[in-house]
């Protein structure tokens, strides 16, 4: 596995969780597809656990499944489990089952 370059960003202004909706509510969406052989760029995106709806909104903008098959890896990176509670450990557990793209 070679990385040729990582890429962190922040996103604001991205709406949260509305209404208290919790993601370990939803269903497991098909498992990602396997990644390349040779992994040409790793993208991380720095964000909070609570905001899941902003995490489901670049999945979807950025066209995380298809950036995968091309050797793009897109992670969505949360800090440290310590600073979470009980709810929100469990549905970023739940988040990271589902996508396999949330790292600490």
């Amino acid at each position: 596995l070679t990385v040729v370059a990582g890429v962190f960003f922040l996103i604001q202004g991205l709406p949260a969780c509305p209404n208290g909706s919790a993601p370990q509510d939803l269903p497991l969406p098909p498992p990602p597809p396997p990644p390349p052989k040779a992994l040409l760029l790793a993208l991380g995106v720095i964000t909070a656990p609570g905001h899941f709806n902003r995490r489901v909104w670049m999945r979807q903008k950025l066209r995380v499944t298809e950036a995968r098959r091309r050797g793009v890896r897109v992670l969505f990176v949360l800090g440290s489990q310590n600073h979470m509670n009980g709810k929100q450990r469990k549905a970023v557990r739940h988040e990271e089952r589902a996508h396999h793209d949330v790292i600490f």
